[in-house]
């Protein structure tokens, strides 16, 4: 029945001892959900062998846009710090990883304001750590500086292996890699010391552990890590919470943009992420921060100013509304390299396509007028 995971079994046991002599017969193999990967959870069915469960990750074929390197060390360091899964090993190619009991977040959960400010707070521990080795360079701003992900765009769309209406798409795509583009982008990213952090910039629902015994919110997948700007993970979230992954007919994903969080929800999470990522844990109970708001003032009276802090929500706000067209811009070129592979049904094309629409339309607000005022919903005194 396992016969063809038995060299995967006897990669396992190689660094699982206690897995040795579980007979492959008794260690089962469940596909899980992943765009980029191909991922199992693996269970040894024997009461010895501990763990009982592990995630298998075989990684996808595309170094063009993912540093394995240094991605294992990211892995690694935020193992480390309690901040993501155990590693048990692996290769370039393949990660044994800790197994959470746990389930997915929904996207439609991003309305719950509980589990909302519970993201808040696992991204704001996320992006107050520090990794030496790591370049401060923020991700999307080198990207935009050596062009490399644009030159791989345009040798992609030379191939001749796209149809008519790809084509088309292709040609629209392509302007985002013009001199003017990358020109207008340049000029409206973050500009503040503080919006660089080490950040996730690859944060949605399947991303996002709800873990069953403390509906802890722990979260997953660091290979597209690195230092960027805070907004572009908050953006990524929201951006994210639109798109379902799970349809089973062509193209194999759906987008509602009616979905997307109102500015209520979205000036929410920005207020709860600013309280988790400057206070620590000393300084306040968690459970009266997410619940009572007379509380979650009175900490930022007694721990800060309360007028500086509106206006971090304020500058934060914005920075997540430029970040917005900044997260779009980067799937729409990620997804052209990914496209056209013959092992993945998922129409990377006509996913890109989509979110290049999208960009495009962000943009043209971005342009077109003044963001509504948001005092009402900031903190009074």
């Amino acid at each position: 029945m396992f016969s063809s995971f038995n060299t995967d079994i006897k990669f396992i046991k190689s660094f699982l001892k206690s897995w040795e002599k579980v007979s492959p017969d008794n260690i089962q193999f469940e596909r899980l959900a992943g765009l980029s990967n191909v991922i199992w959870k693996v269970t040894a069915l024997d009461q010895l062998a501990q763990p009982r469960s592990v995630i298998y990750r075989r990684f996808g074929e595309h170094e063009d846009v993912v540093d394995r390197e240094r991605e294992q060390y990211i892995f690694t360091e935020l193992a480390k710090k309690g901040l993501g899964p155990s590693y048990y090993g692996g290769d370039q190619n393949t990660r044994i990883e800790e197994f959470y009991e746990s389930r997915v977040l929904k996207p439609s959960e991003v309305n719950n304001k509980i589990i909302r400010r519970g993201v808040a707070k696992s991204l704001a521990n996320l992006h107050k750590v520090d990794l030496s080795e790591l370049d401060k360079v923020p991700m999307f701003l080198k990207m935009l500086e050596e062009k490399g992900l644009m030159k791989v765009v345009e040798e992609k769309a030379k191939k001749d292996i796209f149809s008519t209406i790809e084509q088309k798409w292709l040609y629209e795509i392509l302007s985002l890699t013009s001199d003017d583009e990358i020109t207008f982008l340049k000029e409206v990213v973050p500009s503040s010391e503080d919006s660089v952090v080490f950040s996730h910039n690859d944060l949605h629902s399947q991303n996002i552990l709800v873990l069953d015994k403390t509906q802890k919110i722990v979260l997953i997948d660091y290979e597209y890590s690195s230092y960027n700007y805070r907004g572009y993970d908050i953006a990524n979230f929201f951006n994210e919470s639109i798109i379902d992954y799970n349809n089973p007919n062509y193209p194999y994903y759906t987008i509602d943009t009616t979905k997307y969080p109102s500015d209520y929800d979205l000036i929410d999470f920005v207020k709860y992420y600013l309280f988790f990522f400057k206070f620590s844990e000393k300084q306040y109970d968690e459970i009266l921060a997410l619940n009572d708001d007379d509380y979650f003032k009175q900490v930022i009276k007694d721990n800060y100013n309360l007028d500086e802090f509106n206006l971090e929500i304020e500058r934060l706000f914005e920075e997540v509304r430029v970040c917005a067209m900044l997260s779009h811009y980067y799937w729409v070129l990620w997804s052209v390299v990914m496209s056209k592979n013959p092992d993945i049904q998922f129409d990377y094309l006509h996913y890109a396509h989509k979110r290049y629409e999208i960009y495009q339309k962000l943009k043209q607000e971005y342009y077109g007028s003044e963001y509504p005022k948001i005092q009402m919903i900031l903190l009074n005194n």
